[in-house]
């Protein structure tokens, strides 16, 4: 009886720290990737496109997706080409004072060594003006050059939709 009983309490107390290794583990890496993702729209709004670029997974496999409303659709392929499109952006944007941002809906789901993120964002331009957005990202969690493994944005698409025209099918 003592035999199963100790049996029976290794057995539990194993299964207790394996999941609260495995919890753990789960949180450190949502808190590091919502430090990327978070860390993508400040170096946007610093207008740092070496610091942004830094977030993303540095391959020709990389997929990044912006539709800014009015029926426009911009598509990157590759590291180099979306390097290209945001530091034409932040140019653009120099002179202009960054977004107040509020992140909603975070939803983040991690499988492994990948993981997928969707949140909206809401922007409140300088004059007053709110734009609502929708982003999916895809991120790696993988080792550049010997370095500890970091998650990096590997495909990302951008949504921006007015008020009310958000329709979730749930």
């Amino acid at each position: 009886m003592k035999v199963s009983l100790l049996s029976l309490f290794l057995s539990v107390a194993t299964l207790i720290v394996f999941t609260t290794r495995s919890f753990a583990q789960t949180s450190g890496d949502e808190a590091a990737i919502r430090q990327v993702l978070d860390g993508m729209q400040l170096a946007f709004d610093k207008r740092n496109i070496k610091a942004f670029g830094s977030l993303f997974v540095q391959s020709p496999n990389l997929y990044y997706q912006v539709a800014p409303g009015g029926g426009e659709m911009i598509v990157a392929h590759g590291y180099d080409n979306m390097v290209k499109m945001i530091g034409h952006r932040l140019k653009e944007l120099a002179n202009e004072p960054p977004t107040k941002n509020t992140f909603t809906q975070y939803k983040t789901h991690i499988n492994g060594n990948s993981a997928w993120v969707t949140f909206t964002l809401i922007a409140e331009l300088p004059g007053g003006q709110k734009v609502n957005a929708c982003q999916f990202s895809v991120l790696e969690k993988k080792a550049d050059n010997g370095s500890a493994p970091r998650w990096k944005i590997a495909a990302m698409t951008w949504q921006d939709y007015p008020d009310g025209k958000l329709v979730e099918v749930k």
